[in-house]
């Protein structure tokens, strides 16, 4: 059996790992979480998809050449979640500093 990888633009897959940390991220909130806690979600969703990529390659696919795209996002994945965090490290440290300067 001879797969077939359909090839794929670097900054169209470079898009699709920086969706999938930054889109969840609204929705633990809009659920009345904690800050905190979405933005954990966010970042243990991202982390999860590189595990279970390679796992449904491994297993329910049985074919190693289907966990390279899986393999492939568990290491690119880390620069995109520092990216993450890094956003939101900044947008909370810009929120906190208006915070003092309204009160004063």
């Amino acid at each position: 059996m001879r797969v077939q990888i359909a090839a794929v633009k670097p900054s169209r897959r470079l898009e699709s790992r920086l969706r999938g940390h930054f889109l969840p991220f609204p929705f633990p909130g809009s659920l009345s979480r904690p800050p905190a806690r979405a933005i954990a979600i966010t970042i243990e969703c991202g982390i999860q998809n590189g595990s279970l990529a390679m796992f449904v390659g491994a297993t329910l696919l049985h074919d190693e050449l289907m966990m390279l795209p899986g393999a492939a996002y568990g290491v690119l994945m880390f620069p995109t979640a520092f990216a993450f965090i890094a956003w939101v490290v900044r947008r909370e440290r810009a929120k906190a500093r208006a915070a003092r300067e309204l009160a004063g």
